[in-house]
């Protein structure tokens, strides 16, 4: 399998759009450090023809200077076009509060290369009415999730909509996750909503997305199991509305497995066609924490589909520097390599 490694960085939450022809690749980055920093952060930007070949571009967006929403640290982030002008969502966080409170900044850009943000930032943050507002009452997690925005375009109805990882306001701390929602018409006014989907499983759902495979809509997320961290996946799960979600529904793992060194899923859609592309953990023995740290981003893999729904044999090998990633055989079995 090829990798995206720039070199002396570490790389997470790779997200790709495809724009006018070509697939750009938005990611965090930092410099490769033991123990990594969680403030060093900027957002890495590529573009490529193929998903397989990438060049690198200019850093697309950096956090704020001391005193600003974002100064602490600037973390996953999602782009979308509409009416000609590039939307970036990003989640902040303040070194006022100590990194604990998640909040979501628009920036926007003309050509994807020069992002500017926006001045009521930030335009999003989570409402006490449904989710956890307060690191301090936030059992099991210690601080406010609102981060990882995805964004949803209902051209008919005119609404932009952005899926959330957050926490509900009650039930037990370590299952508080869920997938928060809100919706605007011009990006910067949001109005929040209640949860997407809330099944009472998980600590949190990372890096949540919804796309339309077929006549079906997907939702992607990413969690750890609360009661073993180490194991981790991205799921899916589906839906005949792409803001209806049963939240009974148990979800299905697409990648990772008991080690954890594949997670970060994000589905890229190009006409009829879908691929997934995803984060490689490595292991790093003089790690002082894990020896699992961020390291690269994979080579697509193509989503295969029967009537709207993931499907078809095929099997995906890690390379020998990363290790084994224990994934299930059976939810391998969705992808190729593109």
């Amino acid at each position: 399998m090829k990798l995206y490694a720039p070199p002396g960085l570490w790389l997470n939450d790779p997200k790709v759009v495809y724009l006018n022809g070509a697939y750009h690749l938005f990611h965090i980055q930092g410099r490769r450090v033991v123990p990594w920093n969680p403030e060093e952060k900027t957002y890495g930007h590529a573009v490529s023809k193929n998903l397989i070949e990438w060049q690198r571009l200019p850093r697309a967006l950096e956090r704020g200077r001391n005193g600003a929403w974002d100064d602490f640290a600037i973390w996953t982030m999602d782009v979308c076009e509409k009416d000609g002008t590039l939307y970036m969502l990003y989640t902040g966080l303040s070194k006022k509060d100590g990194g604990r409170v998640q909040r979501i900044g628009l920036a926007t850009s003309k050509e994807l290369i020069h992002w500017e943000k926006h001045p009521a930032n930030p335009v999003l943050v989570a409402d006490p009415r449904y989710y956890e507002s307060d690191y301090r009452n936030a059992p099991g997690y210690g601080h406010v999730a609102w981060r990882d925005p995805a964004t949803y375009h209902d051209p008919r109805a005119g609404w932009t909509y952005t899926f959330i990882t957050a926490r509900t306001n009650k039930g037990p701390g370590k299952t508080r996750g869920c997938v928060g929602l809100a919706r605007s018409r011009d990006m910067v006014h949001w109005e929040v909503l209640p949860p997407a989907y809330a099944p009472g499983r998980f600590v949190y759902h990372e890096v949540p997305q919804v796309v339309k495979v077929g006549e079906r809509f997907v939702m992607l997320f990413s969690a750890k199991l609360p009661e073993n961290p180490n194991v981790r996946y991205t799921y899916h799960l589906t839906s005949d509305h792409p803001l209806r979600w049963d939240h009974a529904a148990k979800p299905e793992p697409l990648i990772g497995g008991p080690d954890g060194l594949e997670y970060s899923g994000c589905l890229v859609k190009t006409g009829s066609r879908c691929d997934l592309v995803h984060l490689c953990y490595e292991w790093l023995a003089r790690h002082p924490d894990h020896p699992r740290v961020r390291g690269r981003i994979s080579q697509t893999l193509r989503f295969r589909r029967l009537g709207g729904l993931p499907t078809a044999p095929s099997s995906v090998a890690q390379p020998a520097e990363m290790g084994s990633s224990g994934s299930d055989a059976r939810t391998m079995s969705r992808f190729q390599r593109a």
